[in-house]
Order: C-alpha cells, then structure tokens, then sequence
C-alpha cells in the first residue's frame, strides 16, 4: 500500500554474470490517486484505448491501480500518465483489490 497517493516504478536488471550484476534503478512514479494506493496489477499483454476508450489490442504497456479514492486507473507505463480512469458510482467505497481475467 501506498500511503502517499503514488506508485513508485523501477527497473530490474537480472545478474547475466559476475561481471554483469543484478540492478535496481528508478524508472519514474505514477501520481493521480486522491488517497492511498491499495493494489497494483502489471498487464503483460500490450493495450491500447482509442478515442472511444475501448480497448485495442497493441500498443501500450499498462499497470492498473486500485485506491482509496474509490477509482481504478490504467495507467501507460511508458508515458507515466492515466489512460483510463474508473470511478465507483453507486456509492463511495474502497478499490481495494485488482483482478484481471486472462487474455487467451
């Protein structure tokens, strides 16, 4: 959980050898929630919205958060912005938890 509305993104490097190793280095960090951040899903599959919002299949690398704030946003990891946000309308609760179906 993130206690400061923001999702932090790092780079990883895994250890190729002894001369080449493992590395950790500070890629950029996703600010827009209200409140704090309870979850965060990585989408291994490359997505695009057009301009309707509807999703397409190529283009962006997306994380998806969940927050205290009651919104989920898709963010484009590439360009550290929201594409898409999710607001609860029927009432004011929590996003707490992400889940996502498996793309065939």
């Amino acid at each position: 959980m993130s206690s400061d509305n923001a999702v932090k993104l790092y780079n990883y490097a895994v250890a190729t050898s002894d001369s080449a190793p493992a590395s950790i280095e500070h890629y950029g960090v996703l600010r827009g929630h209200s409140r704090a951040v309870h979850d965060v899903s990585f989408h291994n599959t490359h997505v695009s919205f057009d301009a309707a919002q509807v999703p397409t299949a190529q283009g962006r690398v997306m994380l998806s958060t969940a927050s205290e704030d009651g919104t989920i946003k898709f963010w484009d990891v590439r360009q550290q912005k929201a594409a898409l946000d999710l607001k609860r309308q029927a009432h004011q609760e929590n996003a707490s938890q992400l889940a996502r179906h498996p793309v065939a």
